[in-house]
């Protein structure tokens, strides 16, 4: 799962669109500028020459597909313990 994603872009004079899923925005770019898009950015330079670092964090969760099944067995055990103690308490 995506966290965070940063787009730095600096220039000493561009024309250019960024763009991420429906979202597109034209800059006139002179300096440094920082984005935090939603999604997998696109930039386009209509003018100029950009430099740019692109930045992405995320968390893996690899056990995710048990926590389903553990959680059925965990259900199941307190199940059996129960019985368990309710036929040892009978005699």
């Amino acid at each position: 799962m995506i966290t965070n994603r940063s787009l730095r872009l600096s220039s000493k004079n561009a024309s250019i669109m960024v763009s991420w899923g429906p979202n597109y925005t034209l800059y006139n770019l002179t300096g440094n500028l920082t984005l935090h898009p939603g999604e997998r950015p696109t930039v386009n330079v209509f003018k100029g020459e950009v430099n740019y670092s692109y930045e992405v964090k995320g968390v893996e969760y690899p056990y995710s597909d048990l926590a389903i099944p553990a959680f059925v067995f965990a259900i199941v055990g307190t199940i059996l313990a129960w019985i368990g103690l309710e036929r040892t308490l009978r005699g």
